[in-house]
């Protein structure tokens, strides 16, 4: 489960430890290191617009065992800099542009 209510997934997960929960964001407010917030509140992901993913973040996450989710990546360009970042998921709305990008 995701959402941009962060406090509504820290009481969700609170209540039922068996479903996932992750951190959906556009941007990180300044001064956050996103991985530890995550960890912080037992989140078990990042799901960053992927204009904001880096590869500070994406080792920080798998570091401390967050796995990172991006989202909306449509771009042949954009779906390749994601993999070569090693992020974990890629949200597209074109799943036949990411397969073929990424040779799937």
């Amino acid at each position: 489960l995701s959402s941009f209510n962060h406090r509504l997934m820290q009481e969700f997960r609170q209540r039922s430890l068996q479903y996932p929960v992750g951190a959906l964001y556009s941007q990180a407010p300044r001064g956050i290191n996103m991985a530890d917030y995550a960890k912080a509140l037992d989140f078990q992901a990042l799901h960053p617009c992927y204009t904001v993913v880096d590869e500070t973040l994406v080792k920080e996450a798998k570091a401390v065992g967050i796995q990172v989710n991006v989202w909306t990546v449509d771009g042949p360009d954009d779906i390749e800099r994601m993999e070569n970042l090693g992020v974990d998921a890629i949200i597209t709305n074109v799943p036949a542009v990411a397969r073929k990008t990424l040779g799937r």
